[in-house]
């Protein structure tokens, strides 16, 4: 009884991995967060199994075009950035 009432009210704290093992993603510690089960699911319903810079892009895009000039340059040269670091280093991969 006590389990279905936490589950009703979303304390379960379920395991989140960061990069999803279908993109690739390990159990490694540096690529696990520790989520409450109603966080978990809303997160998979927004951003699928998205990588964690795609999940930047995306909230980018959804805001972008209420941003200024300058923040939209600079949002620019960060996704060049980050960009370059993934193709370089790979997220969470092993």
């Amino acid at each position: 009884m006590e389990k279905q009432y936490a589950n009703l009210i979303g304390n379960i704290v379920t395991r989140h991995h960061k990069v999803a093992q279908e993109n690739g993603g390990s159990s490694i510690k540096a690529n696990l967060a520790q989520l409450k089960q109603r966080e978990h699911t809303a997160h998979h319903a927004i951003y699928d199994n998205l990588e964690p810079h795609e999940q930047i892009e995306h909230n980018v895009q959804l805001n972008y075009s209420t941003f200024s000039t300058r923040m939209r340059r600079l949002i620019r040269m960060l996704q060049a950035e980050i960009d370059e670091l993934v193709e370089k280093h790979g997220v969470y991969k092993n």
